[in-house]
């Protein structure tokens, strides 16, 4: 539709870039800061290019994640997103507060949600879900949460959030596709297709490294 493409168009006026200084200054894991001279060149790097860069999916999403300049709001879009991938592996019905919180962001459901998901937090799909609905989040597994609630940053709580996704089964590939559309799709389309359930097929299986077999 021709409004959905001025809209994209526009929302690429926002350019995500990851440059040596953000990436230093995202105190990233050390095999990537100790490459940095050879990962990023004195230009920078917008999000596709890093998106295409020969690198682990785990590394390519994190530089996107804490080094590209991403808003809050949007790592926390990506957050839910990356839940609602998960809802296909459920293995109870869906409770409808949950699916409601996930597709619109209205925080008014969010404690609503989050009172389904303690009790059954084990599962990797629940935990990506309870990264996108709490500020607190350590981990990935209900013990730790119980051992230690830790108010994090909205790109920790997206990484915990993908990271228990992948768990479940979602393809890291199609992550880094996803949060590729949530830096370039404007936001009303983008909510759109949340509602929509656009996000909620099945991903398919990737490879760890882009590029390979």
């Amino acid at each position: 539709m021709r409004y959905e493409e001025d809209d994209m168009a526009n929302a690429r006026k926002t350019i995500h870039k990851a440059t040596r200084r953000s990436l230093l200054d995202a105190d990233p894991p050390r095999h990537l800061r100790d490459d940095i001279d050879t990962l990023i060149p004195h230009s920078g790097l917008s999000a596709r290019q890093v998106a295409d860069m020969v690198l682990p999916r785990e590394d390519r999403l994190w530089i996107l994640l804490f080094a590209c300049g991403l808003p809050d709001r949007l790592c926390l879009v990506f957050a839910r997103i990356c839940a609602l991938r998960c809802l296909p592996f459920w293995l109870i019905p869906h409770p409808g507060v949950v699916v409601r919180y996930l597709r619109t962001g209205k925080k008014v459901l969010a404690r609503e949600a989050r009172g389904f998901l303690l009790p059954i937090l084990g599962d990797a799909e629940r935990a990506a879900t309870w990264a996108a609905t709490v500020p607190f989040f350590e981990g990935d597994s209900l013990d730790m949460v119980l051992r230690r609630w830790t108010r994090v940053s909205a790109p920790y709580r997206a990484w915990a959030a993908a990271a228990s996704a992948r768990k479940a089964g979602i393809s890291g590939e199609d992550q880094i596709s996803d949060l590729l559309a949530v830096m370039d799709t404007h936001p009303t389309v983008l909510s759109l297709r949340m509602a929509s359930g656009y996000f909620e097929m099945v991903s398919s299986p990737a490879s760890d490294t882009k590029g390979s077999p």
